[in-house]
């Protein structure tokens, strides 16, 4: 996140729950707890970048229980990583500590991320839906953040 500028702009930074998908017999506390979120507090997100990444590590291991995190300025991503809850790791080319009990902290900061499954009929109706979410500030994991 070095060349992220936290300063100018509006951002926001995703965690998505995809551990999910990958893992039938899970006991993730902290998503429990949470489940999907996002952060829109610079102060928060600065403290993310300058003191919740802590030094390098080598071994990654994504575990149970995992989010994938996206940073958004103006509906382009400039930041991605994984972060591994089970190991307090954050990957993304290299592999950091987390702080994770110092990041719960700013829990009153995390903004339930509403989510919905909805299923579109034709390519067309799923290419208008997509651009009426991204244009109404919507997030759309995978999808959001890349061109077409």
């Amino acid at each position: 996140m070095k060349d992220v500028n936290l300063d100018s702009g509006d951002y926001k930074m995703y965690f998505i729950d995809i551990s999910q998908h990958h893992s039938e017999n899970r006991s993730c506390e902290f998503i429990e707890r949470y489940k999907n979120f996002y952060i829109d507090d610079n102060y928060v997100l600065n403290v993310f970048k300058n003191e919740l990444i802590e030094e390098k590590d080598h071994e990654f291991r994504l575990g149970k229980c995992f989010y994938v995190i996206q940073l958004f300025q103006n509906q382009e991503i400039k930041f991605g990583a994984f972060l591994s809850l089970e190991n307090k790791k954050l990957k993304r080319t290299k592999v950091y500590n987390f702080n994770l009990e110092k990041f719960e902290t700013f829990k009153k900061e995390f903004k339930k991320l509403e989510a919905f499954i909805i299923n579109c009929y034709s390519i067309k109706n799923s290419k208008k839906l997509i651009s009426d979410i991204e244009e109404n500030g919507g997030y759309i994991h995978g999808i959001s953040g890349f061109e077409n």
